[in-house]
């Protein structure tokens, strides 16, 4: 379930858009998650292909986190990020509070 849909500064989005695109031309979104740890909040970066495939390496998921905090500076860093870089936009992500808000998980074999 996708939860807020923030557009970037004015000129920056594209910008940021372009340099991930200029580092890894195949990526399509990029998954930042945030991981707790001792007091610290670090950030778990994904590249992503169009299939969902992980692309990219560790220094262009470091630059891409740097390029989308600059665009986005009013996100909530501190909750998990989807950026479209088609679409240029970053989405919250926001999960089930409890398993029954997943709905029937069953399959509809009936």
């Amino acid at each position: 379930m996708l939860h807020h849909n923030r557009p970037a500064r004015p000129g920056i989005n594209v910008t940021a858009v372009q340099a991930i695109a200029a580092v890894v031309p195949e990526a399509a979104t990029v998954l930042i998650t945030p991981v707790h740890h001792d007091r610290r909040t670090l950030h778990r970066v994904l590249l992503l292909d169009a299939a969902g495939a992980e692309v990219g390496n560790a220094d262009a998921a470091r630059r891409a986190l740097l390029m989308l905090r600059k665009a986005f500076p009013a996100a909530n860093w501190g909750r998990e990020q989807l950026a479209h870089l088609g679409r240029a936009d970053l989405t919250e992500q926001s999960y089930p509070a409890a398993p029954v808000d997943l709905g029937d998980i069953e399959g509809d074999d009936q």
